[in-house]
This record gives structure tokens, sequence and C-alpha cells, in this order.
């Protein structure tokens, strides 16, 4: 099962949002964790964190980051990584691939693969 982006998105909505978003609080002073979507880019499929401020009322984010990346290698295996502070990804499966329901398995229970600000 190669990973399509319809199908990526629903693991996001139904699996990562319930469980790291928070609900809307008008006096809190930091951006939150507003949205999760998902992006290909050649063989590298992104998970991008967007922040909202909840002093602006504007409908856009105010800030987008990727925080785990995803890169098909063949036979429906992938390679997992995250984002370091240091501005490098970071692979956590070098020589074998994992399948898909493995690697969003990861992103679930992996802090590394998380995004920051909760």
């Amino acid at each position: 099962m190669v990973a399509d982006p319809i199908f990526s998105q629903k693991f996001i909505d139904s699996n990562l949002l319930p469980y790291l978003t928070k609900k809307f609080n008008k006096n809190q002073k930091q951006p939150h964790l507003a949205e999760i979507k998902c992006k290909w880019h050649g063989n590298f499929l992104y998970f991008i964190a967007c922040y909202k401020n909840a002093k602006i009322k504007i409908n856009h984010f105010d800030c987008e980051e990727k925080f785990a990346r995803l890169e098909y290698q063949e036979n429906n295996k992938f390679s997992v990584a995250y984002f370091r502070h240091t501005g490098q990804w970071f692979n956590l499966n070098y020589n074998n691939g994992v399948s898909l329901r493995e690697c969003f398995k990861m992103i679930l229970e992996w802090p590394h693969l998380q995004p920051i600000g909760f």
C-alpha cells in the first residue's frame, strides 16, 4: 500500500488530530497546534504541524513546521525520520524500511515524531 495523500490525511484526521490538538483557548498567549496535514515532495511524505495564534482572529496559520518525514524506498517500505533542533532530519531506520502501518504506529507512539507545543 503506497501512501496516498487521502489515506494519510484520514490517518491524521482520525488518529493524530484528536490526540494532539487542544481546544482553542482565547486567553492562551502562545500559538497552539490547530491542524496537521501531509504533503508529498519527491519520494518524501512530510507531516506538517500548523500553528495558530489565539490573539489574532484571522483565518490563516501563523506558522507551519514539518515534524515527521516518510521516505518511500521500495516494495511499499518507508524510512522514518524526525526533524531535529539542529535543522537536520534524523532517520530512525537506516537499512530496512517499515510498512506504512508501522510508520503510522511510530508517529503515534514516539514523541520524537510528534509536533512540539503541547
